[in-house]
């Protein structure tokens, strides 16, 4: 019997137990009348350093329900990113805990407050972007969400610089203008670059996105007009009211400034303190029709009996100039009887872009605000109309250039310069560079500066904007003369032109013009007669009009740089050496020759060591005018023979050279060579007989001496011909045979020459294209390097099947077989 009361005891329990579980469930299940409120303003945006704060509360407005709780986390927020992934969740902050609530009908049940400071899971700061905020009560299927904007500093650039201006608008208001600035020499690539400027005070904040204003380059010196706002003169109370910023960067405090007669300026601070202006940024409307401007404004709250019906419109440009400032009676505009109508657009006014001259204002960014009682409304206007008539010119741009030569490459320097110091941009591409070559053969492509964006402006330092661009042009030496063109698109297009020219390596404006020079001096005594020579070891120049008074004259042992012109006269007693003759205009930078002097370790008396310094210092200097002179002789081929010359002639005070068998058949292969190949040059001569630059050097002279041979300059080269009745002093050059070709093996027109030969040694024949692809280079430049082979007959062009192919002459064999270079390159 006990047995029995126990187990009618033990079912009651468990029917007990299952009738509450399933009540408890049952109420959670159909808790959906439960609503999640967040008690505290949520705002639309943030920027990185705020806190965003959650009060959240269940308000029941039924009747009383208990539901479950977890005590830890009442409820869970995920942050959700505008790809739809979660980059936080409160979740993880939750203990697995479990209560029961009570919330009677009507009553607002206060959740634990979470703080979140705008990190992900990783703790690190969110991306600048939109995201959402998915709440869920922790246990109850009640959910809310709301969306905001976040501004990142995390990708700004450290390079911009924020400019702010206030600029006083009436009694009540100032317009803040705000421009970015890029105070660098470098670019800026705006892209993926977060720009957001602050403007806030304790109870306001202004938030501008888009600093940019859609640049995708911020040249060096660029200003772009980003935003502007209508604030309070009220707001303005001490200096440290109001705080402008590029986010992340230092703050700024804003305060107004009105500019006296002698350029300081001057704070100017109101005595009281005003409501916020009401601005409605989008209810001016602007319509343009050829050169006007129509300001719509609705006048639906603005016709009230009694209003005075009197508008403020004021016109303000980019730099912060009050370009416009006037009153305007609507009252004519609008039936004061009007009720009801709640949309009354009204032209309020007309603005003219031309003057009475029909000039067009200046380009640029304009706002445009027109205060009708205590509401305003704005406008920004971009002004893209240009000028045509050159009577409209408002700001004058000087521009100057400058080309030089180096590393093959050409260098352009262009200066742009105002007088205010300002240089407004009106397109995308303001200057274009162009280039010709007296070579047909070679097209240097044009070039553009462009990635500006018209109506930004730049403010240089000292006035002056300067552009450096660098062409690189392959064999640039074999180029005589290259024409550029210029096309400065401002204001208005304007055009320059300029020529550059090449002499002996250097780098001329005209042919009549400068060059630079560089190396050091010695003096060149020679049958009586005295020259300076300046020389390094590619080039050599010797100096005229010694006779004329000079304040400054060259030192033997000096270096320095100069600038000189070529001399007219090429034909005086130092031409014999067969250099340039030179004038010196100006020295650029020079320094003395230094003596050393070697004292011994013990000290001598004084006036021991006046013997030995000046034993030493003659001894020293003495060395190193031999030794310069033997590394200038060496590295200067135009400077061999007539040093040479001059050294056997002093050997002849010494002793007299005598006649061999040798030496009479020596000269004989001179005479044979250069009668089977007139015109060749001096180093190819000794190449091709094997010969030292002594030996050639004293048959050459004995052989003109002999009037067997004459000579004639041909720019670095000294060629030689035989002298008979067809070949004779005096000739027209353009009569005298081609000398043959020897170019360095190591240069374009040696490797064709060695490809070829290499080609012929297995009965190809390469084309123009075989060429070009196996030498890595351009068709059009080996094509002009073929013709030259040709012109100096050592290439020559046949017809085989349909195709051009090119092959070695029996010159260029012999070449390739006597010349020591090639012969080097081979081995």
């Amino acid at each position: 019997m006990a047995g029995g009361t126990r187990l009618v005891v033990a079912l009651l329990a468990g029917v007990f137990l299952l009738s509450i579980i399933p009540h408890s469930y049952g109420q959670e299940s159909t808790n959906s009348n439960l609503i999640l409120l967040l008690e505290s303003d949520i705002e639309q945006t943030y920027i990185e350093g705020d806190r965003l704060t959650l009060d959240v509360q269940l308000f029941n407005p039924t009747e009383k329900v208990t539901i479950s709780n977890n005590p830890s986390c009442e409820f869970i927020f995920a942050i959700i990113n505008s790809y739809g992934d979660e980059v936080y969740s409160s979740e993880t902050t939750c203990r697995n805990q479990i209560q029961t609530i009570v919330i009677d009908e009507n009553e607002k049940y206060d959740l634990t407050t979470q703080y979140w400071d705008f990190t992900d899971a990783q703790d690190q700061i969110i991306p600048s972007g939109t995201y959402t905020i998915d709440i869920a009560h922790s246990k109850e299927p009640i959910y809310n969400s709301l969306v905001f904007e976040f501004y990142s500093s995390a990708n700004n650039n450290n390079n911009l610089d924020l400019k702010a201006k206030l600029v006083d608008i009436d009694d009540d208001s100032y317009l803040a203008q705000f421009t970015i600035y890029n105070p660098s020499t470098e670019p800026i690539i705006t892209d993926n670059i977060d720009c957001t400027i602050i403007l806030e005070n304790q109870m306001h904040r202004f938030i501008f996105d888009d600093c940019f204003n859609g640049a995708a380059i911020l040249h060096p010196f660029e200003n772009i007009y980003s935003s502007s706002q209508l604030i309070p003169k009220g707001w303005i109370n001490d200096n440290s009211s109001l705080k402008y910023s590029i986010l992340g960067a230092d703050e700024n405090y804003l305060f107004p400034s009105n500019e006296t007669s002698d350029g300081n300026r001057e704070e100017v601070l109101p005595a009281t303190v005003q409501n916020t202006p009401s601005v409605t940024k989008n209810e001016l409307v602007l319509s343009q029709v050829g050169s006007t401007i129509s300001l719509q404004v609705n006048l639906a709250e603005h016709t009230n009996v009694g209003s005075e019906c009197h508008a403020d419109v004021t016109i303000v440009n980019d730099l912060g100039d009050l370009v416009k400032s006037l009153n305007v009676d609507y009252c004519e505009m609008i039936n004061k009887s009007t009720e009801g109508n709640s949309n009354i657009m009204k032209e309020l006014y007309q603005w003219e872009l031309t003057d009475s001259y029909g000039c067009y204002i200046e380009q640029g960014r304009y706002t445009i605000i027109v205060g009708i009682e205590d509401s305003y409304y704005s406008a920004d206007y971009q002004n893209y109309d240009a000028n045509t008539a050159i009577s409209c010119l408002s700001n004058h741009i000087n521009v100057d250039s400058e080309n030089f030569i180096l590393d093959e490459s050409i260098y352009s320097r262009i200066t742009l310069s105002s007088e205010d110091g300002i240089i407004r941009l009106y397109s995308d591409c303001i200057i274009k560079i162009q280039y010709n070559s007296n070579d047909e053969a070679y097209e240097i492509p044009s070039f553009e500066i462009c990635g500006y964006t018209a109506g930004n402006y730049l403010t240089p330092n000292e006035n002056s904007y300067l552009i450096s661009h660098k062409t690189q042009i392959s064999d640039l030496a074999y180029m005589e003369k290259i024409d550029l063109s210029y096309k400065i698109s401002l204001e208005f297009t304007q055009y320059y032109e300029d020529s550059i020219y090449t002499y002996f390596g250097q780098t001329l404006k005209d042919q009549k013009d400068l060059i630079r020079i560089n190396g050091q001096w010695d003096l060149v005594q020679f049958n009586g007669d005295s020259c300076w020579m300046i020389s390094s070891p590619n080039s050599a120049f010797m100096l005229g009009d010694l006779n004329q008074a000079r304040v400054w004259t060259p030192h033997k042992g000096w270096s320095g740089e100069y600038s000189a012109s070529l001399a007219e006269d090429q034909n005086n007693v130092c031409g014999l050496f067969g250099l340039p003759i030179i004038t010196i205009n100006s020295v650029y930078s020079e320094s003395e020759l230094i003596e050393r002097v070697f004292l011994s370790e013990q000290e001598p008396d004084e006036e021991e060591t006046v013997t030995v310094t000046e034993i030493a210092v003659i001894s020293v200097t003495s060395s190193s005018i031999v030794f310069g002179l033997l590394v200038i002789i060496s590295n200067t081929e135009s400077l061999r023979i007539p040093t040479t010359t001059a050294g056997l002639w002093l050997l002849g005070l010494v002793g007299k050279t005598h006649e061999t068998t040798d030496g009479r058949f020596q000269r004989g292969r001179l005479i044979g060579y250069l009668t089977a190949n007139p015109g060749c040059h001096f180093r190819a001569l000794m190449a091709a007989l094997s010969m030292s630059n002594g030996q050639i050097t004293h048959h050459l002279r004995l052989l003109e001496n002999q009037e067997l041979i004459w000579r004639v300059n041909d720019g670095r080269f000294v060629r030689y011909y035989p002298l008979n009745n067809s070949l004779y002093p005096g000739m027209n050059p353009e009569n005298l045979p081609v000398p043959l070709l020897s170019p360095d093996p190591k240069s374009l027109q040696g490797k064709i020459l060695t490809l070829l030969d290499d080609e012929h040694q297995y009965g190809e024949f390469p084309t123009q294209s075989e060429l070009a692809k196996k030498l890595a280079k351009s068709q059009q430049l080996i094509s002009h390097h073929l013709r030259t082979l040709q012109k100096y007959g050592l290439v020559e062009k046949r017809k085989m099947g349909i195709k051009n192919r090119y092959k070695l002459t029996r010159e260029a064999i012999f070449l390739l077989e006597t010349d020591l270079e090639f012969i080097k390159l081979k081995e």
